[in-house]
């Protein structure tokens, strides 16, 4: 009787143990389609959170994005920290701006990912942009503003709707 209880048990356990197992993912899961869309300028940046230069992470609701798609750069972020110039227009007061004249480099990084930086030509201030995307769509975005302190953002690329 014992016998038949670890026998059972140990089936038991075979089987809840091989649930949990995946198979291993091939080297072209997911990265195709992220190089795809950073290759093809279409894209959508969907921050989660941000993490200003002065002060701590800070979780962000549904909605804040930067969008490239093709010769437009559209940037609709929250921003926090120190602004070395105030905007007219309060409704400008985040990291919001759209640009048709922007530098965009890719370059590949060591462990499935890239590095995408990006330069506007056509805003008042100069603003760098530095994507560190990954192949399973998570992604970085530090951005730095000629007449802003830096600003981090952590979310996740998708295809442009």
């Amino acid at each position: 009787m014992k016998l038949l209880n670890l026998t059972l048990l140990f089936w038991a356990l075979i089987i809840s143990v091989s649930g949990f197992a995946q198979e291993p993912k091939s080297e072209t899961d997911g990265t195709s389609g992220i190089k795809a869309l950073i290759d093809s300028k279409h894209f959508v940046f969907m921050a989660e959170s941000a993490t200003p230069m002065r002060g701590g992470f800070r979780t962000l609701s549904p909605g804040y994005t930067l969008q490239v798609s093709g010769d437009t750069l559209t940037c609709d972020l929250p921003y926090y920290g120190r602004a070395y110039t105030a905007p007219i227009n309060p409704a400008e007061a985040g990291m919001k701006f759209t640009s048709l004249k922007f530098d965009y480099t890719v370059k590949d990084k060591k462990k499935k990912g890239w590095t995408i930086s990006i330069k506007t030509k056509d805003q008042v201030s100069t603003v760098q942009i530095n994507i560190s995307a990954f192949s399973n769509g998570s992604a970085s975005v530090y951005i730095n503003s000629t007449d802003r302190q830096s600003i981090s953002y952590s979310g996740r690329i998708e295809s442009k709707k």
